[in-house]
């Protein structure tokens, strides 16, 4: 079976010659979470931008269903791919309803209007994402964690195969980082749906992703279980501070940071760390 994502040897960036990302390699199946970790500046948003198709790689590929992305129309790439951003735009005059059905658009007929299956979907999406309450709220009045809900439902009612979201937890308190994390694992396993989340919290990311990229400097240097990936020493090389990870009586890890290992020039020149270990699959 065709694999939804398929990255290989992609270097890109915004300057041709000037990469910000360096030979990353990576498959995403059905069914999967897989969360992108890495200090600022490692690369994550512009891998984000490469995965959406809105940066061509210098070099590399980037495969949609066994395409070529660049290859692919901007309604194929809307059929297949949903995005998420950071801060949902504040859409004055609109339900929540109406918004997440901005997310059928490119499966609607040529007058551009829902019927009653783009209501029906976007019903599933909004009872999926714990929505459906809100469905005739307006959208400027809802709060930061019902907003991004909400687009991520708006993300669902796509039916993409696809799903990219960029911080979406970074503004939220921790009972709506946890919510979403959870409502993003349920999606991912039972829709199913390929998705990729980039995050800072590696709590987070131990908690609900099935495997975690961990990029540095615009490499990808680590790719696993949280298990594999998440070790004090890879933690310190990547981060510069000195942590422990617990597993906790439910079997899940904990990362808790203890002090700060090298200092931030250290960890660029390399004076105290080693390189980071190779990329693995696994």
């Amino acid at each position: 079976m065709t694999l939804p994502l398929q990255v290989e040897h992609l270097t890109a960036g915004y300057v041709r010659g000037h990469p910000v990302l360096t030979d990353i390699t990576f498959d995403l199946p059905d069914g999967e979470l897989l969360a992108v970790i890495g200090p600022n500046g490692a690369g994550k948003s512009t891998l984000l931008r490469c995965l959406l198709g809105w940066i061509h790689p210098d070099t590399g590929v980037v495969r949609l269903r066994g395409c070529e992305l660049r290859a692919l129309s901007h309604r194929q790439r809307a059929l297949e791919i949903a995005y998420v951003p950071q801060f949902p735009p504040r859409t004055v005059g609109f339900s929540a309803g109406d918004v997440v059905l901005v997310g059928r658009y490119a499966r609607m007929g040529w007058l551009g209007l829902p019927g009653p299956q783009d209501i029906r979907i976007a019903l599933a999406a909004m009872e999926m994402t714990e929505t459906a309450d809100l469905f005739e709220r307006p959208f400027d009045a809802l709060s930061g964690g019902e907003m991004q809900r909400v687009a991520i439902a708006r993300a669902l009612a796509q039916q993409p195969g696809v799903m990219l979201l960029d911080e979406p937890t970074s503004h939220l308190d921790l009972r709506h980082q946890l919510r979403i994390g959870a409502m993003l694992q349920r999606v991912a396993h039972e829709w199913p749906m390929a998705i990729v989340w980039v995050l800072h919290d590696l709590n987070l990311a131990a908690r609900f992703a099935d495997r975690i990229l961990v990029l540095h400097r615009g490499r990808g240097v680590a790719l696993g279980t949280p298990a594999d990936v998440l070790t004090p020493t890879l933690i310190e090389q990547v981060y510069g501070v000195e942590t422990e990870v617990l597993t906790t009586g439910d079997g899940r890890l904990h990362v808790v940071v203890r002090q700060l290992g090298c200092t931030a020039s250290q960890v660029q020149e390399g004076t105290k760390t080693s390189r980071p270990p190779g990329l693995t699959n696994s």
